[in-house]
């Protein structure tokens, strides 16, 4: 499944790319986040709390970047998993920064996500539709932290 979507914010691109980097500042943005810890400068692992239709979990995951080409993109792999219903995560997340004018930065996301066990069987419109909404409050709430540090 291929979610794709685009934040705008007023703050410069740099400013912007030190969010994306400091995990407690990016942390602070994810709906349903439970725990996080940094493991070392690119890895870090936590557990999320998550509700996809009648299904409810806590996924254990760790997060690595595997590519940052500073201020301009940030490459991102993902992998989880809920114990209680079987169901593993998996996701390559693509981050790209551009400068729309003196203190703007538009942030341009795209990720590939798979899932098995009994998320998966609920069906790809679902995990959309969900996910969908999961992304439209992080962005929010990444917007609304960003353009108030400035």
């Amino acid at each position: 499944m291929r979610l794709k979507g685009k934040l705008d914010a007023k703050v410069p691109v740099d400013r912007f790319w030190a969010f994306l980097n400091d995990i407690n500042e990016f942390a602070a943005c994810v709906p349903g986040l439970e725990s996080v810890q940094q493991v070392d400068d690119s890895t870090f692992g936590g557990v999320i709390g998550a509700r996809v239709g009648p299904i409810a979990g806590s996924f254990i995951f760790r997060a690595a970047i595997t590519e940052r080409r500073q201020p301009e993109r940030m490459l991102v792999t993902v992998d989880g998993a809920e114990s209680a219903t079987g169901s593993k995560m998996g996701a390559a997340i693509t981050l790209a920064l551009a400068g729309i004018g003196e203190n703007r930065t538009s942030l341009r996301y795209e990720a590939d996500v798979s899932l098995s066990g009994k998320l998966a069987i609920l069906g790809e419109m679902v995990i959309r539709a969900t996910a969908g909404v999961l992304l439209d409050v992080f962005a929010e709430r990444m917007r609304r932290r960003l353009e108030a540090a400035t």
